[in-house]
This record gives structure tokens, sequence and C-alpha cells, in this order.
């Protein structure tokens, strides 16, 4: 089971590399604003996804300058300066789209991670109000049991992987934009 799962998560990382490199250059540009114009990026994750948020705040190589979203379980007062990026299991989580509507009303830009889950024509999903979307593509747990079910439901361990991405990227821009300065 360790081997199919660890061939499964490792299949899952080269998805991020090879087909979401260029949303995370985007995600780590639009965050990178903030930080150029001396604001905050600010961090939320939903769920098993607050482990993005515990990484970002508090984590051995954990960035500078980044703030949670919530205090109080009420979102920050926030500048249309700063910046925000919010982690959800799936694009269809209520918390994290009354998140991203209330950024969105405020102009306020974020990135958002998470795995599109298709929805009604008439609702809208993290991919669609994120100004930069990054998606998991973890779809179902990913190892199989004799029984016909599935086990191992990687999201977390994903995102962590994807949030590490966009941290070096961000890290590499804002280190580009020191030299320049």
């Amino acid at each position: 089971m360790i081997q199919i799962f660890t061939t499964q998560i490792q299949g899952l990382m080269k998805q991020i590399k090879d087909k979401q490199e260029e949303a995370i250059e985007d995600g780590a540009r639009l965050l990178a604003q903030a930080r150029v114009g001396s604001s905050s990026i600010y961090v939320h994750g939903t769920k098993e996804m607050g482990v993005i948020e515990q990484e970002a705040l508090s984590g051995e190589d954990h960035l500078i300058h980044i703030k949670p979203l919530l205090c109080e379980e009420k979102v920050v007062s926030l500048d249309v300066n700063d910046r925000v990026l919010l982690a959800s299991r799936y694009t269809t989580d209520p918390d994290a789209i009354k998140i991203a509507k209330d950024l969105k009303e405020k102009g306020i830009p974020f990135v958002a991670i998470s795995t599109l889950k298709e929805v009604e024509a008439t609702s809208e999903g993290l991919d669609t109000l994120a100004d930069v979307f990054i998606h998991l593509n973890v779809k179902k747990p990913v190892v199989p049991l004799d029984d016909g079910t599935r086990t191992g439901y990687p999201a977390s361990l994903i995102a962590l992987y994807t949030y590490f991405c966009l941290a070096l990227t961000l890290k590499e821009i804002l280190s580009e934009v020191e030299d320049e300065l």
C-alpha cells in the first residue's frame, strides 16, 4: 500500500509541476505585489488546509510579513494593496466561498489553492472568484482496497507541496526585486 500511495503522490506532484507551474508563478507575482508595496500577505486554509496556514505562519521556513486572515473567526481589516492566499479542499467549500466573495467585494486580489469540483452553472466556485487559481486535481483517494473502495485522500499533502512551490517562487521574485533596488 505504501508503494502505491507514494507512486500516486509523485504523480500528483508531477501534475502540479507540469500543469500548474504558470498559475504558481502568477500567484507568486500577485502575492509579491503586497510586499513590494509594503502591504501584507494574509493566509487562510479551511478544514485540513489549515496546514498551509500553519506552515506559512509558524513553519521552520515560514514566510515573513505574512499574517492570518481570520481573527476570532472574522476576516481582519484589509487594504486594497494587501493580498490573500486562500486554500480549501474543493472549490465548492462554503466557508472559502464566503471569504472569497467578501474579498472580491472589497477589491482584494487573492490566490486560491483547491481542487476543482464541478458546480451548477449558476454557482460560483473558488476557481471563478480567485484572481489566480491553482488546481490541486486531488479528486479521490489514491489507494484501491480489496473491497473496491479507496483510501488515502492526500489533499492536504498535495496542497502543502503546492504551497511550498508558491512560497519558493515568491521568495525568488522578492529576492530579484531587492537586487534591482
